[in-house]
């Protein structure tokens, strides 16, 4: 399963999007897209357990949690370990 994560405030091309969609669909790949809609990090603490965002990958701080999620190979595992919500991901 593949997860595609939009920053909503930053423009995209959405000719290379549909291209790379349709490359996607030729090998049958499972995808989701999810448009994020405020800070990526609030909205990880708020659909899983932990408290502070360096706790979802035992960062030595906050400022490092990007690098250890691009790291992660196998982040939906991860997630799902800290009782990740998808229903909570961007709702108020």
């Amino acid at each position: 399963m593949l997860v595609f994560i939009f920053d909503t405030d930053i423009n995209i091309d959405l000719t290379i999007l549909k291209r790379n969609i349709k490359k996607l669909n030729s090998y049958k790949s499972k995808y989701i897209f999810i448009l994020q809609d405020k800070n990526f990090e609030d909205e990880i603490i708020r659909s899983t357990d932990i408290k502070r965002i360096k706790d979802l990958f035992k960062s030595l701080d906050d400022s490092d949690f990007k690098g250890d999620f691009i790291k992660c190979k196998n982040v939906f595992s991860t997630l799902e370990k800290h009782k990740f919500d998808i229903n909570k991901l961007w709702i108020y």
